[in-house]
């Protein structure tokens, strides 16, 4: 007699496991922002876009860390692990567009200078054109190995060659048909997905900034 296989339902899902992940005492989330030549058009777009993401992440109670990267052929730290009810949204002021993308160094250097636990939200809509530390190989398998340890990556862009970028990295990549599209909807998913990194954090609101 043939064994008959017994297929699940289709509304049929597995059961949700609890994320084990070592965690930070508090969670802490870095924002990428290029500055290269191409962002020149849109850049009050990116402005607004880091605006609103500050706002919607102080609009919650938890605590929360945040870093500010800004890059084109430099790496500059706007600001470090500050919290969120502190930062000012005026910070990006300082800078604007200028050169070449160096998006691989940028990416390298970040999960390096973090904690495992990070949640790395990228604006790009340049072509990686000047990294000289990092290639596409090693920054996956960074991606990849830090997604095992708690990391997240919500990667944006209204480039077809950054999205192609993105998706090679093995980030969340996301397109949008046009800036005003890529900085609303973009933001609006970045939020959430930073909201939902916060979420892991069980009883942060006792718990001392680390």
């Amino acid at each position: 007699m043939n064994s008959v296989e017994t297929k699940p339902f289709r509304g049929d899902r597995p059961a949700r496991t609890t994320d084990t992940r070592p965690r930070s005492k508090v969670p802490h989330g870095v924002f990428i922002l290029d500055r290269s030549g191409s962002m020149r058009e849109h850049w009050s777009n990116a402005r607004e876009a880091w605006a609103t993401f500050v706002s919607e992440q102080q609009a919650l109670k938890e605590p929360f860390n945040l870093t500010l990267i800004l890059f084109d052929y430099e790496y500059t730290v706007a600001f470090a692990k500050v919290s969120i009810g502190a930062v000012q949204p005026e910070a990006i002021e300082t800078y604007g567009p200028r050169g070449s993308t160096a998006l691989l160094d940028t990416l390298g250097r970040a999960m390096n200078e973090h904690p495992d636990d990070t949640m790395f939200v990228i604006f790009t809509d340049g072509l990686e054109n000047a990294s000289k530390e990092f290639n596409v190989k090693q920054i996956r398998e960074m991606v990849t190995e830090r997604k095992t340890k708690g990391s997240e990556f919500q990667f944006l862009s209204q480039n077809l060659d950054a999205i192609d970028m993105g998706r090679a990295l093995g980030t969340q990549a996301q397109f949008y048909s046009d800036h005003d599209t890529l900085f609303t909807a973009g933001t609006k998913k970045a939020s959430a997905s930073t909201r939902s990194f916060r979420g892991h954090y069980a009883d942060s609101s006792s718990k001392e900034s680390a």
